[in-house]
């Protein structure tokens, strides 16, 4: 590949040609010159050419090849029917944290940006929550990843249970940030879980982060200690630091364990039909089509098309129509029935010919993805 390159580097004919790009192109995402020397790179990335039939389309480590579309749903148990509000095309190695800001800035424009919205965990990052905060919208999503280096995890110490003194020991459940109360105004500490008075409490405000220490004597004979997340330091001091980051997470860790919280993401799952559906019955799992403009608009028409049926299926919008039909004469309503027939059938006839020529060809699928998201 190297000498193709370097050998047609300057041709007028060929150094323009697609497919010249493309040979360049593959070689810098999978090789590298090393003192003169061609090295194939170990790590890649899923943002490089995976195939010359679809130069955009990228790679997923999960999924695979191909492009994926970010969905926002209604799930308000008083609507009628549940309807996408957006799509957001991607291709496959975009990370989906990412979405969630440009998806509630394009609804933010639609004036329609949700008071509460069911997110996966992957878009319940700390920076998508203070974000979406900002916008007056609380984002309800599990935590990712594990509990914070401060507050002990697997490493629970055996206590002595009370009462009987030859029973086994109990491991206490471990202790987190949000088992101290804290001011809220301030910042700062004012008792540990077993009610102490802390020694000293630091804020740092511009920094976010909290310093508190303890008296020695109090933290030595605290029945607490060992799933305490203060722990002896170097000098006798006993002291712990945790960021403001680290305390809302511990703070929504501990709202997951709850039953109001389990019920109310409940909803989320509902996503999972429709995601379903839309590549059982309208085929979003493959697009005949090619290239990021073709499949972006292919997976619009097909969440449009989603929501059609959804309004069809709907006994009350249905006599909503026929209400609305009512209204007009007899003449025009005719006229209507026979215009959505000739547009039925014109639609069939162009979609049988599409497939005709679709089977005949070797059009490259691209695969589409439809990740978990909010409803």
């Amino acid at each position: 590949m190297y000498e193709l390159i370097v050998r047609f580097a300057e041709h007028p004919g060929l150094k323009d040609r697609p497919s010249y790009k493309a040979l360049v192109t593959v070689f810098e995402q999978q090789c590298e010159l090393v003192e003169s020397k061609v090295q194939v790179r170990s790590k890649t990335g899923g943002a490089c050419l995976q195939n010359p039939s679809d130069l955009e389309a990228t790679y997923d480590g999960h999924k695979g090849q191909g492009y994926k579309a970010q969905l926002v749903e209604t799930c308000s148990e008083s609507n009628e029917v549940q309807l996408i509000l957006e799509v957001l095309p991607q291709t496959a190695a975009e990370p989906d944290a990412g979405a969630l800001k440009p998806l509630l800035e394009i609804l933010e424009q639609k004036d329609r940006l949700p008071e509460t919205m069911l997110a996966d965990t992957a878009f319940g990052g700390d920076d998508n929550m203070q974000m979406a905060a900002a916008k007056g919208v609380e984002v309800v999503s599990p935590v990712a990843g594990r509990p914070s280096d401060d507050a002990p995890s697997d490493n629970a110490k055996p206590v002595p249970s009370c009462g009987n003194a030859m029973s086994e020991p109990a491991v206490m459940e471990p202790l987190t940030i949000d088992d101290f109360a804290v001011d809220e105004r301030t910042g700062k500490v004012t008792a540990c879980p077993a009610g102490r008075i802390p020694l000293s409490t630091i804020h740092d405000v511009e920094a976010g982060k909290t310093t508190v220490e303890m008296p020695a004597a109090t933290c030595e004979t605290c029945p607490y200690q060992p799933a305490c997340p203060i722990k002896k330091k170097p000098g006798g001091r006993y002291a712990m630091s945790y960021t403001d980051k680290q305390r809302r997470l511990e703070e929504r860790r501990r709202e997951e364990q709850t039953e109001a919280f389990q019920k109310r993401y409940g909803k989320r799952a509902g996503i999972e039909s429709t995601n379903s559906g839309l590549k059982r019955r309208l085929g979003l799992g493959y697009l005949r089509v090619r290239g990021k403009k073709a499949v972006f608009h292919a997976l619009y028409l097909k969440a449009a098309g989603w929501n059609l049926l959804r309004a069809a299926a709907s006994g009350k919008l249905v006599k909503m129509v026929k209400e609305a039909m009512a209204q007009f004469g007899p003449a025009l309503r005719f006229w209507l029935s026979w215009m959505a027939r000739l547009t039925r059938i014109f639609i069939r006839q162009a979609v049988s010919r599409i497939e005709q020529r679709v089977s005949k060809s070797r059009t490259a699928w691209g695969t589409v993805f439809i990740p978990h998201f909010c409803r």
